[in-house]
């Protein structure tokens, strides 16, 4: 027997998703009952209860009583705006961006806000461009009123400073119609199971990914809603998810010279299984770690990249994997150091990891994955992100003509192990 065809099988753009989510946040609003529709009555009802379970979930709340919604895409937000208070986007283009602007300035660093097009540094340009919007009015709450945006992704993942331009936008928006909007920032992901990327949390979005979404969808009353769409959208994110788990897998066996995106993927959800998190005491010394598809700079290809990092005085460090490569970095928070600031930087954390190398170097000759770590020459290359030392696919990984096997994986979370504390001995010596 044929299945049955799904929308979503043919839909697959973002625009699409975009779709069904402003129109399940709708499904919220308590104002749509009664609906003329006895027949679909009980399937009404449930689609109600979902959508409100879906905004509880970006809310983090265990309860919410809604008192109206509205919801939209960006093209619908100028309407919305001018509803709540006359003028308003007449105001913001008379503002020349100044105040948006000016706060961009805080997060993007200059010459990279000089290459943004005129499009996207004008801020009703860069609010019209928001995938998904909410207002949300609720009852016996101190903050009354909610906004939330979410970025809504399948496989893209963010480019020219989305997140900080739509942040930044929307509170300059709320701002101007009402102090008393509590922002709620949402980076939503279906095409891929990317894992909670400490990227997106530094930025103040909350990250929500396919996992996470079925949660909410998954449950058994909702799973018998009698509603095309409704389905269709959960039947297609979970076959997604199925097909996923299937590939994945398939990293144990497999030849490391020829892992694809898939063995990868698979090789960084197994790092995040609760009991491997617990081998490589990630809790204990406190790291931040999280995986995704990086996007590569001129010839570099994309990439998926996981990476454990920790904060050091103002900066992050962090150990990352890349390109089977195991390196360790720096990272320039604030995005505000001069080139020559940057460079003494690199530098300071390139002595400060030669230094703890070459004492356990002397205090155990015979620890050979330290002793592995090459130390990057001491170059002027400076970036936002700088790598100052790496270890060798074949040394923490493998050959490439080897593969990894459930009986000998141990090895390599050993080896992990060592160079997370090792990374976090030089954190702790340094501030000596």
């Amino acid at each position: 027997m044929s299945k049955k065809p799904n929308i979503f099988e043919y839909a697959t753009k973002e625009l699409s998703q975009d779709a069904f989510f402003a129109w399940l946040l709708n499904w919220a609003n308590p104002k749509i009952f009664p609906l003329d529709d006895h027949k679909n009555k009980a399937d009404n009802e449930k689609l109600h209860e979902s959508a409100k379970d879906f905004i509880k979930f970006l809310l983090e709340k265990n309860e919410i009583k809604i008192e109206e919604i509205k919801a939209g895409r960006g093209k619908d937000i100028e309407e919305w705006a001018e509803n709540k208070k006359s003028g308003i986007w007449h105001d913001l283009k008379k503002n020349e961006n100044g105040n948006f602007l000016e706060e961009l300035k805080k997060y993007i660093e200059l010459d990279k806000l000089d290459k943004l097009t005129m499009k996207r540094k004008d801020i009703c340009e860069t609010l019209e461009n928001i995938d998904i919007w909410a207002e949300i009015e609720v009852i016996d709450e101190i903050e009354q009123k909610y906004f939330i945006i979410i970025e809504d992704k399948i496989l893209s993942v963010e480019h020219d400073y989305q997140l900080e331009r739509y942040r930044e936008a929307t509170k300059i928006l709320c701002k101007k119609i009402d102090h008393k909007y509590k922002i709620v920032l949402v980076y939503l992901k279906t095409g891929s199971s990317d894992s909670i990327y400490p990227e997106i949390s530094t930025k103040k979005y909350r990250y929500v990914n396919r996992k996470r979404l079925l949660a909410v969808f998954n449950k058994e009353e909702y799973l018998q809603i009698n509603n095309n769409i409704y389905s269709d959208f959960v039947m297609r994110i979970k076959s997604l998810e199925d097909s996923e788990n299937e590939k994945t897998k398939s990293f144990f066996e497999n030849h490391i010279g020829i892992w694809n995106d898939d063995n990868w993927q698979g090789f960084y959800q197994y790092l995040e299984l609760t009991e491997n998190l617990k081998k490589l005491e990630i809790e204990k010394m406190e790291y931040e770690y999280g995986w995704q598809k990086v996007v590569g700079n001129g010839k570099d290809k994309d990439f998926l990249g996981f990476l454990w990092r920790k904060k050091w005085k103002d900066y992050y460090v962090r150990l990352q994997i890349e390109r089977k490569k195991l390196q360790f970095k720096i990272e320039d928070i604030e995005k505000k150091l001069s080139n020559e600031e940057r460079l003494n930087v690199k530098l300071k954390w390139r002595t400060i990891i030669q230094k703890q190398k070459q004492i356990i170097e002397q205090e155990n000759p015979k620890f050979e994955d330290i002793k592995e770590i090459n130390i990057s020459k001491a170059s002027k290359r400076v970036g936002k992100i700088m790598t100052v030392a790496t270890v060798p696919c074949n040394i923490w990984l493998g050959e490439d003509s080897c593969a990894i096997y459930e009986h000998n994986v141990g090895k390599v979370m050993d080896k992990l192990k060592n160079y997370l504390s090792f990374l976090d001995r030089c954190i702790q010596e340094s501030e000596v």
